[in-house]
């Protein structure tokens, strides 16, 4: 990865474009430079992909800066405002930057996804007969796809790698358990109605390569709320006759 520096004002990269700034008189790369950069269009949408993104970052670093001078005592008012903007504007900042990675180099979603997985802790565990699947942070709001495709579209191809590694059991009828795990130190007001969720959607990636049929008659779900040291999700799969004894055991726990 070559480093970005600047020359007699303009922004030069060494790989395969010229990035120009807004004093220049146009947005024109070098034609030996060009790769997969064919038309100015595409030069133009990413600098302007690039602009709106770094006002976003900006916004959230002033909506925090605002926040942290009433810490350690208390918070402001509107802090869970300031909060969940700036967390949301997060998510839709890395769907972003992620569509721009596939837009701006020659690095293939399949290949990203799986490494950006790897980096937000998603695994995958199989014992005595029972499947594990564990996600970073909760299921996103309801209607929320912005944020959740920044959840779905890595798990994904993390399922789709495993899968391919591994001899894994498909059920035909089965009982699916959501653990939702919150991060005790942040409250209980957080904690969301099930049918206020998105879990129809990772249910869906699920069932593509564990369950012979997602629908009612083929599969019982399960939700259940912990309160734990982090926020995670995780998705249990098993057979219908080892539920009662998996639900007896985790209670005795």
């Amino acid at each position: 990865m070559c480093e970005i520096k600047k020359n007699n004002d303009k922004l030069i990269s060494c790989g395969k474009i010229e990035l120009l700034n807004d004093n220049d008189e146009g947005l024109s790369p070098k034609a030996s430079d060009v790769g997969s950069f064919e038309t100015n269009n595409t030069l133009f949408t990413v600098k302007k992909n690039i602009e709106s993104i770094c006002k976003e970052m900006k916004n959230i670093i002033l909506w925090l800066e605002l926040i942290t001078p009433h810490l350690p005592k208390c918070l402001p008012n509107n802090s869970n405002y300031l909060l969940s903007e700036s967390a949301f504007k997060s998510e839709q900042i890395t769907r972003r930057l992620r569509h721009l990675l596939y837009l701006a180099t020659d690095i293939r979603s399949r290949d990203y996804l799986i490494k950006a997985g790897e980096q937000l802790d998603m695994s995958v565990n199989e014992y005595d007969g029972i499947v594990e699947l564990t996600f970073p942070g909760l299921v996103p709001k309801a209607k929320s796809w912005k944020s959740s495709e920044y959840l779905i579209d890595p798990a994904y191809r993390i399922l789709e790698q495993y899968v391919q590694s591994h001899t894994i059991q498909h059920f035909d009828e089965c009982a699916v358990c959501f653990i939702h795990e919150y991060d005790k130190t942040l409250g209980i007001g957080r904690v969301l109605d099930y049918d206020n969720t998105e879990q129809k959607k990772l249910l869906d990636v699920v069932a593509a390569f564990f369950l012979k049929d997602d629908s009612g008659l083929n599969c019982d779900a399960y939700h259940t709320t912990v309160l734990g040291e982090k926020d995670l999700t995780r998705i249990l799969i098993m057979r219908k006759e080892q539920f009662l004894v998996w639900l007896s055991e985790r209670s005795k726990s």
